[in-house]
């Protein structure tokens, strides 16, 4: 019984292994002529299973790699022919994520069995020219394959005229140094390098050098493939600076401002959200305090301040609870209308905990977009938003043309640069809006100061990334990008031309912000202002939290109060708390809490390489790639 056991297990045993889908044989030719031309024939002996080879099988082969001075170049492929079991096989090719995809075989269904593929191709640029000798430094299969290799070989030929100097071969995972490999040259005069049991996902890099001199060097870029781009990159900048300094001039200086002088009442009778508004160019969270407050100082509602105990007293917390006093009329501003409807629908109470709550976030943007929706034709008017079409159009043509110039692609190796690069480039970006501002501007002397340090930043830039393989080309383009969109959104600022209405209604609002924060009243005294009484204090403190200067308007008036003996004498009618606040606390207290618990409420809150003398590693070289079934 065991014997029979014992066969069965065995007989299953091999079953599955004769069902793996493995490569038994993968042998490339590749043949070095004197024009630097490189012909390889790869020949793969495959098991298929119909697991995942079913039709055929794809060999990828990448478009970009390495050269031996550590620089990104492309690779054009020239697919000779293609055979399965010595007949010829029709195939396809696409390029896609960075790589030539040959898909071998057609929608036939392979039976289970041994296939031997056949494919020849062309490549040209893969030597490396170093002082003493030439190079091939390839990768036979690369690191793609999911299947686990048996045998791998390749054999190189070379001009008669030239012979073999020294040779290296690699093995494994991709960077290892590992040398499970061997090398004989034939008979023939070839050089052949053997390996055996690569996983999938190991590669065999093969590196030899052969005599200086018998391959053509390749043809030396022309002047415009070198300088191509610079030039046009350099021409394309100087437009756009014409461009923005011409049309800035024109329509883009403000006219002059008016002298802002204090006042004492709110312009144009604004809110205090829209003053804050107006003042700050944006909507921002904090104003629905100060339009709460601004209900309450005018008797719709009444705020109260409760403190919680919670878990077992250790903590406190607290909730505000808003009184309706009256109901709202057509004297209230629209966003406070919106406040009073949407706090008292369902009674005259209305609790803020901190807790969420979707009827609060339907509230917060029911208010903010009554904002922004009052004020954005004033905040928007003078942006001169059709001369962004300008920049916008040589943009496009940038890069349409920019697309003709060779960039090289980005692999893995690229970016594997040293960590001190890293940093020098945000620097560069940084030091350039100094740079951009300051030639616009020159304001002082400072303009030339960060001119010259914004260049030396650029210039290191430079330096450091042409030590890790990214061409001139690529560093070009990079520039320009990062000069065109720092340019550009600065532009969009200084095009902007405001009206002389707009700016006089700023200077008003500034000249009211300037009465608020003034911390002493005697800096007011020449324009002779209002006596501050607790009722004038109440009625401008939602201004002054709008302005974000409610802690000194509050110490303004403590200070005054305290001078007159009276800071006992008044309480505020429109609010109550657990604990007392003096004047110079109080606006700001209710600032913060109430703008926590409504934000929580609403849910807003190095030189060039060799391989064949012994420096390289696996995938060190050209070619690769991968590839799989079909």
């Amino acid at each position: 019984m065991r014997s029979l056991l014992f066969t069965l297990f065995l007989l299953l045993g091999f079953q599955l292994f004769a069902q793996e889908e493995y490569i038994r044989s993968f042998h490339s030719d590749l043949k070095v002529d004197a024009s630097g031309l490189l012909t390889v024939t790869e020949t793969i002996e495959v098991y298929a299973a119909g697991n995942q080879i079913r039709r055929g099988i794809v060999r990828t082969l990448p478009l970009s790699g390495t050269d031996y001075r550590y620089k990104t170049v492309k690779t054009e492929y020239k697919v000779i022919g293609v055979k399965m079991n010595g007949q010829d096989s029709p195939y396809d090719t696409e390029k896609q994520q960075g790589s030539l995809y040959i898909n071998v075989g057609d929608d036939s269904f392979l039976e289970p069995g041994w296939y031997t593929f056949q494919i020849t191709y062309t490549a040209e640029g893969q030597l490396g020219y170093f002082e003493d000798y030439d190079e091939l430094y390839w990768n036979v299969n690369g690191f793609g394959w999911v299947f686990r290799i048996e045998n791998i070989s390749a054999a190189v030929q070379i001009p008669q005229e030239a012979e073999f100097l020294q040779s290296s071969c690699y093995t494994g995972y991709s960077g290892s140094t590992e040398q499970n490999c061997s090398t004989e040259t034939l008979p023939d005069g070839r050089l052949i390098f053997r390996a055996e049991n690569l996983a999938s996902g190991q590669n065999l890099t093969i590196a030899t050098g052969f005599t200086k001199g018998i391959v053509s060097l390749p043809p030396p870029p022309t002047f415009i493939e070198q300088f191509g781009l610079l030039i046009f990159t350099g021409i394309m900048t100087l437009v756009l600076l014409v461009y923005y300094i011409y049309t800035w001039q024109k329509y883009g200086v403000d006219p002059p401002k008016p002298t802002v002088i204090p006042e004492f009442n709110p312009p144009s009778d604004l809110s205090p959200a829209s003053m804050g508004m107006l003042h700050k160019g944006y909507f921002w969270g904090e104003l629905i305090s100060a339009s709460i407050v601004h209900l309450a100082v005018n008797g719709y509602l009444r705020i109260e301040e409760k403190s919680k105990d919670q878990l077992f007293g250790l903590f406190k917390s607290t909730e505000f609870h808003l009184v309706k006093l009256k109901e709202e009329d057509d004297a209230l501003p629209k966003e406070e209308r919106k406040l009073m409807q949407y706090f008292f629908t369902n009674g005259n109470i209305a609790v803020i905990d901190g807790k969420f709550s979707s009827h609060f976030k339907s509230m917060y943007q029911a208010y903010m977009n009554s904002l922004v929706t009052e004020h954005k034709p004033f905040l928007t008017q003078g942006s001169n938003w059709k001369f962004w079409l300008g920049p916008v159009f040589i943009f496009i043509i940038y890069a349409l043309v920019a697309r003709s110039f060779d960039f090289g692609n980005y692999t893995s190796s690229n970016l594997d640069f040293n960590l001190e690069n890293v940093p020098i480039l945000p620097l560069a970006i940084f030091f350039m809006v100094f740079i951009i501002i300051s030639l616009i501007k020159k304001r002082g002397t400072n303009w030339l100061f960060f001119s010259l340090i914004g260049l030396l930043f650029l210039g290191g830039s430079y330096y450091l990334f042409s030590k890790s393989a990214i061409s001139l080309n690529n560093f070009i383009l990079i520039v320009f990008i990062v000069f065109a969109v720092i340019s550009f959104f600065t532009y969009i600022y200084l095009i902007r031309r405001p009206s002389e209405e707009k700016l006089d209604l700023r200077a008003r609002i500034d000249g009211f912000m300037r009465y608020l924060s003034a911390a002493e009243e005697r800096q007011l005294q020449m324009f002779n202002p209002p006596k501050l009484t607790p009722e004038v204090f109440e009625k401008l403190l939602p201004y002054a939290m709008a302005f974000k200067v409610d802690k000194i308007w509050g110490q303004k008036f403590q200070t005054l109060m305290e001078r007159a003996s009276l800071q006992n004498q008044h309480r505020t009618s429109w609010y109550s708390g657990s604990r007392a606040y003096s004047y110079g606390a109080l606006g700001n207290h209710i600032n913060r809490s109430l703008t926590n618990s409504i934000n929580s409420s609403s849910g807003t809150n190095s030189s060039g390489g060799s391989g064949s003398s012994g420096g390289g590693s696996s995938g060190g070289g050209r070619g690769g790639g991968g590839g799989g079934g079909r």
